[in-house]
């Protein structure tokens, strides 16, 4: 009776507890500063920095709360904390008759690749012409972050189309749409990977080791998918850490040995930078909390190893870029210092009546849950986990905890989908887990026929479920399906009106060496062949008074700037963004002609 009011107590507590993580909400806010740029924060006069702070008290409340419970009335110690963390050498194995399954599965999603339908729909002139113009100007002039303002990361922007177009010999809006869809093949196989790492670390027998790897494979895969218009949890932007994860988890297994894999970490950890900015956030953070690990476990070698890497790596690509080194680094501090408040979208108050409050009140609540849990295995120290399936869950947790940063950043209901992937992971495998478990210790007693039945059932369930991706006409057609599509001219991507413009323009800047947007439209540099001229060819990310004081000193050998264009609506009309480049435009140029709404501006 007393461990039941216990329990009921320490619900309580808890409960309350997050009921003063929603009150404490809309009690943070801080003093707004001189704002710099114009974006959403600024222009309801909201300090950026009011989401981060009031995200970390929201989790950190229930936390502490449970963490003074189980040191206060369970008693528990701290270096209790830190023995069950410390490593531990396992001897059970897995069934590798997983492998197979493995294969098996690496073979479906093969010819699910070899089905996929190529998408012919009308071209993203915003997101798409982002990749198309930024990898079309290096293309002329071999320039990095001294051609373009980069705001993703130069391998996503820039060089993965040029480097598509250079294998194929081929310039085309196909090529760099079949590049997204190899890169979500490559996500898929990689999160095969990871399920497998994870089912070696269960204790299952045979049986239920290849059911669990199964259904968790198939849950992770769903996680995905090659519609380009969707968003999925789980982007092909997090393979580096994804990665990570797998690689690091093999380490477990003799932690003081394959140091190799502690290189790879290192030379995973410099190349995300250039992957995608936001996610290098998230794998810089996560190989702090490896180096904290091996802290705790006296792995000195590794860490010797880890620390070497990242300095020989960061030194190999500081002499490969030589001058374009400086601007990368001054490139990613401008992104982490700006971005927040150039298109940062105020995070909604949990279990409220905003837009997109029930959605981010599922994130938190998912990442609070995950870190508890993670936190009452270490307490608790239950022995039906094994010692890596323990560390591994802790990782993802904190890994779900760390990449909410993407939806901080812009809390819209897409990046908060996408900022739940390291949750579902979490949740995913730990259910998974814990009903399988519960399954084996009821159904161990059982005739071995009927666990059979069991397994061919689950399996019969999971290849119903995802064999309609597998188009066998498709397959058998890939390879005229692929040359034809990647051969299709650009007009085929295009509406009427945009076809219009291409032609009519074209015509008009012939002889120009460049031209500069000041439009959303990111794709028509790439759509008429001529570069930026300016390195701002996404208007959307210029930002601070000082990039638009630079995109002005780049005007200066500017004759025709195009302006007005379908999505420069979208948020923030350019014009209250950039008042300094609209008072330089309104000075010194002159409408030439309207072309479909859009307005083509020559020097006065």
């Amino acid at each position: 009776m007393k461990i039941e009011k216990k329990k009921i107590y320490f619900f309580f507590i808890l409960v309350l507890s997050i009921c003063l993580s929603v009150f404490s909400w809309n009690l943070i806010n801080l003093p707004i500063t001189d704002a710099q740029i114009v974006g959403n924060y600024s222009l309801k006069k909201v300090n950026p920095f009011n989401d981060i702070i009031r995200y970390l008290v929201f989790i950190s409340i229930p936390i502490s709360v449970y963490i003074l419970w189980e040191i206060i009335v369970e008693k528990k110690k701290i270096k209790d904390f830190f023995f069950n963390i410390i490593f531990k050498k396992e001897n059970f194995e897995f069934d590798k008759k997983i492998y197979w399954f493995q294969l098996l599965i690496i073979f479906y999603l093969f010819l699910e690749f070899l089905s996929v339908s190529f998408p012919i729909n009308l071209i993203d002139i915003y997101h798409e012409g982002q990749k198309l113009s930024s990898a079309f100007k290096n293309k002329l002039d071999g320039s990095l972050w001294s051609g373009s303002y980069v705001t993703v990361g130069i391998i996503y922007e820039t060089l993965g189309a040029k480097y598509i177009w250079k294998l194929f010999g081929s310039e085309s809006i196909g090529l760099v749409r079949f590049l997204d869809i190899l890169y979500i093949f490559i996500t898929k196989i990689i999160l095969i990977f990871l399920s497998l790492e994870i089912t070696k670390t269960t204790k299952f027998n045979s049986l239920f080791s290849c059911c669990y790897f199964l259904t968790l494979s198939f849950i992770f895969l769903s996680f995905t998918n090659y519609n380009l218009g969707t968003v999925d949890l789980i982007s092909y932007r997090e393979i580096p850490i994804l990665l990570s994860l797998i690689f690091f988890l093999i380490t477990l297994k003799k932690l003081n040995q394959l140091h190799f894999v502690y290189i790879i970490l290192g030379f995973l950890t410099v190349t995300t930078f250039f992957w995608s900015i936001d996610r290098a956030i998230v794998q810089n953070l996560m190989l702090l909390l490896i180096i904290i690990y091996l802290i705790i476990n006296k792995s000195y070698k590794n860490i010797f190893l880890l620390i070497i890497s990242l300095i020989f790596f960061w030194f190999v690509f500081y002499l490969f870029l030589n001058d374009e080194f400086n601007l990368f680094v001054e490139n990613t501090i401008s992104i982490y210092r700006e971005m927040s408040a150039v298109h940062g979208i105020i995070h909604p108050e949990p279990f409220a009546d905003e837009e997109n409050s029930s959605r981010a009140t599922k994130n938190l609540l998912s990442i609070l849950i995950s870190l508890l849990v993670s936190l009452n295995i270490i307490f608790k120290d239950r022995n039906y986990f094994s010692y890596r399936f323990k560390i591994i869950i802790i990782l993802i947790s904190l890994l779900s905890f760390l990449s909410y940063i993407y939806a901080l950043g812009r809390s819209d209901g897409v990046h908060l989908k996408q900022a739940f992937g390291f949750s579902a992971i979490f949740i995913s495998s730990y259910l998974l887990f814990n009903l399988f478990y519960f399954a084996s210790t009821k159904l161990n007693n059982i005739n071995y026929n009927f666990q059979k039945i069991f397994s061919i059932i689950i399996l019969i369930f999971i290849f119903i479920f995802f064999s309609p991706n597998v188009n066998f006409s498709n397959i058998i057609d890939y390879k005229s399906r692929f040359i034809n599509y990647i051969n299709l001219k650009d007009d085929v991507f295009l509406s009427k009106s945009d076809k219009r413009f291409i032609k009519e323009t074209s015509k008009l800047i012939n002889n120009e060496k460049c031209i500069q947007l000041y439009t959303n439209d990111a794709a028509l540099l790439y759509l008429l062949r001529k570069p930026n001229c300016t390195k701002f060819y996404f208007v959307w990310s210029i930002g601070s008074k000082k990039n638009q004081l630079v995109m002005i000193s780049e005007l200066q050998n500017t004759n025709i700037i195009i302006t007005n264009g379908s999505t420069d609506n979208w948020g923030i009309p350019l014009n209250t963004k950039y008042p300094l480049i609209k008072a330089y435009i309104d000075q010194n140029f002159v409408i030439e002609k309207k072309i479909n709404g859009r307005k083509i501006l020559i020097k006065k």
